[in-house]
């Protein structure tokens, strides 16, 4: 009677250790996926970023040319 008692017992701890393993991995599942998706967030402002720069120095260049052209008389100033 006692032999199943014990075996009871141990196969009880074997799957608390088993969940707690269980748990271990779930959780670093869940900072990997956090950390991927902080990276895509990152590399997605980058990309704004960059797109952002270039509309900028398209205006900047637009704003010259305006500029010059005012200044030999073919354009209005605005």
């Amino acid at each position: 009677m006692r032999g199943g008692k014990l075996r009871l017992s141990r196969a009880k701890y074997r799957q608390e250790a088993v969940q707690a393993e269980m748990q271990v991995r779930a959780q670093q599942m869940r900072v990997v996926n956090g950390v991927r998706m902080r990276y895509y967030d990152v590399l997605a402002a980058q990309h704004l970023v960059a797109i952002e720069r270039e509309l900028l120095e398209n205006h900047e260049e637009l704003l010259r040319t305006q500029r010059e052209m005012a200044n030999v008389g073919q354009a209005n100033r605005p």
